[in-house]
């Protein structure tokens, strides 16, 4: 079964009972399940592609609000089923979890500002592969942001993982404050956590000094 999210994380003005900050911590309960969050349309389309390959279960695939009517070019992309994207490689020192589209963008401030870091587009929220996980156990920090969800979601599914395979770093954790959001623009929202992109290079940078 494929299902498909468009309303993924905060969506704005569009009713205080709309926000989709909650469904990956109750998703990830179902048997068999596979939940997932796109952060382009070219990643979305594969993601579409392999829900319907044998053994796939209940195939889920989160879009964000904002995401969904952007003009953009669709590519044919790889995706390794369950692995982690890189996006940037980089020290030992920090390793950024950026999801979805705000993901990207904070991606794209941290490649401008030339921040030597690795940088890794999750896809997969759940289930989590021992070996996609096993590659951040080197790594002193690993920052987990997440503007699409509470921290019930895939950021506890993360770190659970990372102590059960014996991880000696430091997590830090920025998702969705839990509780009830009230509807108004996305960037206020996000502001509730200061989790506009923008506000996330400060936290990144402290990191990198320490």
């Amino acid at each position: 079964m494929t299902v498909l999210i468009d309303r993924a994380g905060l969506v704005g003005k569009n009713g205080d009972t709309h926000q989709g900050i909650y469904d990956v911590a109750y998703l990830k309960s179902i048997p068999h399940v596979t939940v997932t969050m796109a952060s382009s349309k070219s990643i979305a389309a594969k993601l579409y592609e392999q829900s319907f390959e044998e053994n796939k279960g209940i195939f889920c695939i989160r879009l964000s609000r904002e995401h969904v009517g952007k003009d953009e070019e669709i590519e044919d992309i790889k995706l390794d089923y369950l692995r982690f994207l890189t996006l940037q490689e980089g020290s030992k020192e920090l390793a950024v979890m950026g999801i979805g589209p705000a993901g990207r963008e904070l991606y794209k401030l941290v490649a401008n500002e030339k921040l030597d870091l690795t940088y890794f587009d999750p896809i997969y929220l759940y289930p989590i592969a021992d070996e996609a996980v096993k590659g951040l156990l080197g790594y002193k920090n690993i920052l987990i942001y997440d503007a699409y969800s509470t921290k019930e979601g895939f950021a506890d599914s993360l770190s659970a993982k990372l102590m059960e395979l014996g991880y000696k770093g430091n997590i830090i954790v920025k998702a969705v404050p839990s509780e009830f959001i009230a509807s108004d623009s996305l960037v206020n929202q996000r502001s509730l956590g200061k989790l506009n992109p923008e506000e996330m290079l400060p936290l990144i940078k402290e990191t990198l000094k320490k």
